[in-house]
């Protein structure tokens, strides 16, 4: 089963950072099934931002993902498998759960408030360098 969804953060001071995935598949105590889940996170511009997976075989629960940069907007595509090979047929998946993190932005006003700060900084450093070369 495929599944796809858009993620946009309700609060435009944090940006998606990461992602966690969680689930229990399992089937035939004698083995012979295949259970996972396969994420696949895009950003608004196409570009692929992160895969995460988990399995059963082999037994890999949780995954987890830390993006190389955070995100406003996130497209996921989820792709949720199970098979039994063997007789009595038996796959399982009871829940899958996701979990994405946060990381907060600065305000444009600290941005710039910083900026000026640095600035002046800056000045006076240059300042003093000619004021002790004289």
């Amino acid at each position: 089963m495929l599944v796809e969804y858009t993620l946009e953060g309700v609060d435009p001071g944090k940006l998606f950072s990461g992602a966690k995935l969680a689930f229990n598949g399992d089937g035939n105590p004698d083995g012979g099934f295949v259970t996972g889940v396969t994420e696949q996170f895009t950003d608004m511009f196409g570009n692929i931002v992160g895969q995460i997976n988990v399995t059963n075989p082999p037994p890999v629960f949780v995954d987890e993902i830390t993006f190389d940069s955070p995100v406003s907007k996130l497209f996921v595509s989820k792709d949720i498998g199970l098979a039994a090979f063997v007789t009595p047929a038996q796959a399982n998946i009871s829940f899958v759960d996701q979990t994405f993190t946060h990381e907060s932005v600065p305000e444009p006003g600290t941005v710039s408030g910083l900026l000026a700060i640095g600035s002046l900084s800056i000045g006076a450093m240059v300042q003093r360098r000619r004021a002790n070369k004289a």
